[in-house]
């Protein structure tokens, strides 16, 4: 989106948490504590994960609540993306993978990123997604 190209990550996730809250009536956190611009290739990556991540909330979760939260660590920001859904079995999503978290792996490896997931029945849905800052 031009918002990403003209004012960042850090406006991109505002607009989309905003109009996903409004969409969908749920209700939205964001915090930001990291406002500096990333490459390209990372700022894109990490959008189109919130983006992925809000469809599988909406399609899937039955949340009330998300939270997104992005920050720097030493050498990478992180972004965080939680709900207080139904959750998923993750042994079981190991089987049966679905396009969307393999969608959200695959951008974070674009990005030379990693994600980690963690979720049980009944626990809600977390994604933690790792990628490096340019040194």
């Amino acid at each position: 989106p031009t918002i990403l190209d003209d004012f960042g990550l850090d406006a991109a996730l505002q607009v989309l948490t905003d109009g996903f809250s409004k969409r969908t009536g749920l209700n939205v956190k964001y915090k930001n504590d990291f406002g500096a611009r990333l490459p390209d290739q990372t700022e894109t990556s990490l959008y189109r994960i919130a983006q992925e991540s809000f469809t599988n909330v909406a399609r899937h979760s039955q949340a009330t609540e998300v939270e997104v939260n992005v920050a720097r660590q030493t050498h990478s920001v992180v972004m965080d993306i939680r709900d207080n859904g139904k959750g998923i079995d993750l042994t079981e999503r190991r089987t049966k993978p679905g396009l969307g978290l393999v969608g959200i792996e695959t951008r974070a490896r674009g990005c030379g990123g990693t994600v980690k997931i963690d979720s049980k029945p009944g626990k809600g849905l977390r994604i933690e997604v790792t990628c490096p800052i340019a040194q």
